[in-house]
């Protein structure tokens, strides 16, 4: 997972909304850090997109699965449905503390001996198992630079087994994000103070069309019943499916098929095996 040193400014939307709720500066959070890892645990957890065709394209392999930036398990408890062996890895120990507790709350029968969650960058990372699937959704491609993908994809190669296969899905080539454009939406999570809440998240994409900049205000009530906002953001890359099948192929991976993924509407499932 990429950060960049220079923190980008906020957004005019975010700025105006913080600036009006809080006469103190709010300062900003990582929102893969601890408490942001939480948010936005609750404002994707009822997200259902990339589910299915996921699913249907790992029962075509066979042997254990690895799903990498599993985040906090909401495609990794799926998978497990499978009765094959799961490993999760993510960089945050938040988000693998919260799939650590799905885990545990599933019925034992349900979870395949060798399934685990870990702490672990998918740029660089030894397992001791060779996998029928290895698994990266949520368009989590765009966490990385370039040197990142290069890096994340020689480790999935290596972690394939002879027949398996590395699932990626990335933002399709004719979804394209315009520079300067950006969107906004509201979802309802726990506030500041754990009461009722909602978060406002703006994606903006830089002038230059290389980053898009993922802003999230967390709305509710302090204890006094005061209104109360937290700010976290994160900045990914723009990346398309076309550009991540040729990165793949200097890797050492063949596309062996591409699916447009009519849920998400904006988004390509790639299958790739070693070369």
């Amino acid at each position: 997972m990429q950060h960049p040193s220079d923190p980008p400014p906020l957004t005019a939307a975010s700025a105006a909304l913080l600036g009006a709720l809080s006469p103190a500066t709010v300062a900003p959070e990582d929102l893969y850090g601890p408490d942001g890892s939480v948010v936005y645990e609750h404002f994707t957890a009822e997200d259902r997109s990339e589910i299915s065709p996921l699913l249907a394209a790992v029962r075509r392999t066979e042997g254990p699965i690895l799903e990498l930036a599993c985040g906090g398990g909401r495609l990794t408890v799926p998978l497990l449905g499978l009765g094959r062996p799961v490993v999760g890895l993510d960089l945050s120990p938040t988000m693998v503390d919260i799939l650590r507790s799905r885990i545990a709350a599933l019925p034992a029968a349900r979870i395949a001996d060798g399934s685990r969650a870990l702490v672990g960058d998918m740029t660089c990372f030894h397992l001791p198992e060779r996998f029928g699937a290895v698994v990266l959704g949520a368009t989590s491609i765009a966490l990385l630079d370039r040197a990142g993908r290069h890096a994340f994809l020689r480790a999935a190669r290596e972690h394939l087994g002879a027949d398996g296969v590395l699932l990626i899905t990335a933002s399709s080539p004719d979804h394209a994000y315009v520079a300067g454009s950006r969107s906004s939406r509201i979802r309802a999570v726990p506030g500041p103070s754990g009461g009722p809440g909602a978060a406002v998240v703006t994606s903006a994409v830089t002038p230059d069309g290389l980053h898009r900049d993922v802003e999230v205000v967390q709305l509710g009530l302090d204890p006094e019943g005061r209104a109360a906002a937290r700010f976290f953001r994160s900045r990914v890359n723009v990346v398309d499916a076309d550009q991540v099948a040729v990165e793949a192929e200097r890797a050492g991976l063949w596309l062996v098929a591409r699916t447009a993924l009519v849920e998400t509407e904006d988004s390509t499932l790639l299958q790739l095996v070693r070369a």
